[in-house]
């Protein structure tokens, strides 16, 4: 299995969709959504999905849980808090796999809005 498969579609993007942010506003932003206590249940919830081992290379050390894709909501022209994905959007790495995959791996965007949210 590929576990940097990414859904593409019409909505999808590579780029970031914060006119209005910099780069480090939304690395500010990304690191409290990591902070919160609903991410910190939503990567529980995953890592035991996952059988707490990388999808990769089955590694049980230093897991991490990565995003395939990752979405910005237009409507609210925000970016969707990760405790609100769909887990199938979301897969158990070690730490280096994941280093691995963003340096090998694009990540897109996923552009919703009302009619596609979820």
């Amino acid at each position: 299995m590929n576990t940097y498969n990414h859904i593409h579609d019409g909505n999808s993007s590579r780029y970031s969709p914060g006119k209005e942010q910099t780069r480090q506003e939304e690395g500010l932003l990304y690191a409290r959504f990591l902070a919160d206590t609903r991410w910190q249940q939503k990567r529980l919830e995953i890592l035991r999905r996952d059988g707490h081992r990388c999808k990769a290379c089955g590694a049980e050390g230093s897991l991490e849980v990565h995003h395939r894709q990752y979405h910005f909501d237009l409507a609210a022209n925000r970016h969707v808090p990760p405790w609100q994905y769909d887990n199938r959007h979301l897969v158990t790495l070690c730490g280096t796999c994941h280093r691995l995959g963003h340096e090998l791996y694009d990540i897109p965007i996923k552009y919703l809005n009302k009619t596609n949210l979820k």
